[in-house]
């Protein structure tokens, strides 16, 4: 897989989602909806299960 740097808010503008909820799911504070994760992996043009994966 190729690594990709992508910036908090250039994921929630891509996703529209709220830049702060976003830091909140990416922090562990808040947990997301399946929908919100479906919206994130396509912006990443991921896989959902990668978004769970351990570098």
């Amino acid at each position: 897989m190729i690594e990709k740097e992508f910036k908090t808010r250039d994921i929630a503008y891509e996703c529209d989602i709220d830049v702060e909820n976003l830091r909140k799911y990416l922090k562990g504070r808040q947990e997301m909806k399946i929908t919100t994760m479906l919206r994130i992996a396509r912006a990443l043009d991921v896989e959902v299960g990668e978004l769970f994966e351990k570098k």
